[in-house]
This record gives C-alpha cells, structure tokens and sequence, in this order.
C-alpha cells in the first residue's frame, strides 16, 4: 500500500509539472522577446523594425525643424484652402517650443525622448541576444552588432544635441549630459543617473569605434548599403561627434579617411538638378539615407515635403 501511495504521488507530480508546461505556452496574438530573438530570423526582423522606427523618429516635423527651430530660420505658410484660408498659424506639434513655452511635463519634445529611448532599448536586446544565435555565422553577429552599436551611438547623439548643453558649456564637459543606456530593460520602471557631458560623448565615441572595428560585410539586411549603417558612415558620424566635441585633429584625420577611401565623391555641379529629380533615390554622393517607410502598393507613405513644400 506504501508503494502504491508513493507510486500515486510521483505520477501525480509528473502530471502536474506536464500541466505547468501545457499551460505555459506564448500568447497567440504576441510573440515575446525571448521567442523573438531566440534566432537569426528574429533578429534580423527586429533589426529591420529598428531601421524603421530610426527613420520614424527623425522624419516627423518635432526633430525634422528642430534646428531650424532653434536658429529661428523657420517660416510659416499661409493655410492654403478652407476658412481659415490665408491665414497663418505655427503648426500644433512645435507651438510651445516655438513660443518659448516648453515645459518638461507637456514639452513637445516628450514623444521624441520617449521614442529615443525606445529605440536604445531595442538596440540593447539585439546586442544582449546576438551572441547567442547558433544559427548564425561570426561574420553576420559581428555585422548585426555593429550595426546596433551605431544606432545606439547616433541615437544618444540626438538625445544630447537636443537635450544637454553644448560640449563646450563648460571648460571640462562636467556639465550634466544625457541618460546613456547600455542595458536593456525588460519591465518596471527605472532611474539611471545622467552622465556628465564628457562622459557622454565618451560612450558614444566607444560605441562608434567598436562598432567600426566589428563591421565585417555580411550582407543581413536587403536593401541598398546606404540605408543602413556600414563602417564609411559610421566613420563618417564619428567625426561628425568629433567636430560636435571640437576635437579638431581627430574629426579632420577621420573625416579625410572617410573622404579619401570610401569611394564616395561629392555630385559635380553638372548632375545636380538631374540627381535631385531622382523620385526614389538619393543623389550619388549620400553615405546614410534610411529608406522611407512605404504602403501596401510601395508608395512612400510620408515624406519630410509635408513639413517643408509650401502652396
């Protein structure tokens, strides 16, 4: 009867933990990010959804006139049909950043920051699960790194032009720069600590380096070079950061690198309007143009001519 009852109990146990493992299944409607990136096929779909949200971070007119915003180059149209035609307006999105009225809690630049982050974010797990692909070669993690290496340098850039002081406010960079986020976070709610500026420019630089040194060719991603990062425009937004510092030594020598072995050439005065007419394509001499996002039936379904075409 002993055996019995300890027989009972260990098949009982067996059928509990086959329970716990029926029942835990994904959701059929999400996938999550454990299941997404346990492959080369899901980092590379994940990859591909960075690009785009990359693209639809800097397309919109909050990013897309903020220097202009800042310098006080912009100029507002007359609204072009209906009541209110002839009349001119500052467009809703940049309205308080416009008139000197933006706030931390309600400022225009709140979905800009929340998005950056997002996307640093998305770098981050790409970066954490890619050396563990087992269904993809050195050459094509080193490349996929790389490339999320640069995305979460350029977008920390964005991140400390728009929201930290120049390099230069003061003598040794001490002043506050940006929050410079290297881990990912899967839930909750966190607080990291913002960087001092030097400290700032000093992980975008690393960033940029290692992803320099990781970039190994292999094709991942279809599509033209140019749309995504490779090591010419890496370099080239490295001494882009350089110039930004005042780092004038480093961002002449890297910039000339960039100028005398990428192969690019800048579009001579006789092609120019002919290149620009291209509907589709950038002009010849481009090193990084992320591609649009594109409907159903392949038309670009916004262009940065909404914000800046007139009537």
């Amino acid at each position: 009867m002993k055996y019995s009852k300890y027989l009972s109990i260990f098949f009982l146990m067996l059928s509990l933990q086959s329970c716990s493992d029926f029942l835990e299944q994904e959701p059929g409607t999400q996938t999550s990010i454990d299941e997404l990136l346990k492959n080369k096929t899901g980092v590379l779909q994940a990859l591909t959804g960075l690009y785009s949200e990359v693209d639809g971070n800097l397309r919109p007119e909050i990013y897309a006139v903020y220097a202009d915003l800042q310098g006080g180059n912009i100029k507002f149209t007359p609204i072009a049909t209906g009541s209110l035609k002839g009349q001119i307006t500052t467009p809703s999105l940049i309205e308080q950043a416009y008139s000197f009225n933006d706030v931390a809690i309600s400022s225009d630049y709140k979905s800009f920051y929340a998005s950056s982050y997002d996307i640093i974010n998305q770098a981050n797990l790409i970066l954490e699960y890619t050396p563990k692909l087992t269904d993809a070669t050195i050459e094509e993690k080193n490349q996929i790194q790389a490339q999320a290496l640069a995305i979460r340098a350029y977008t920390h850039f964005l991140l400390s032009l728009v929201y930290g002081q120049d390099y230069k406010y003061t003598t040794d960079a001490s002043h506050l720069g940006v929050v410079y986020s290297t881990e990912s976070i899967k839930s909750g709610i966190q607080y990291p600590i913002r960087k001092t500026m030097a400290e700032t420019y000093d992980l975008i630089i690393t960033d940029l380096k290692n992803a320099i040194d990781n970039y190994s060719g292999a094709t991942v991603l279809a599509g033209p070079e140019y749309s995504f990062f490779n090591q010419k425009n890496t370099k080239a937004l490295l001494a882009r950061v350089y110039l930004q510092k005042g780092d004038w030594t480093n961002a002449y020598e890297v910039a000339n690198d960039v100028i005398t072995n990428s192969g690019v050439v800048l579009t001579s005065k006789e092609s120019l309007i002919s290149e620009w007419a291209k509907p589709d394509l950038p002009i010849s001499e481009i090193l990084l143009e992320f591609t649009p996002r594109k409907d159903g039936e392949g038309n670009v379904s916004s262009s940065m001519s909404q914000t800046f075409g007139y009537t």
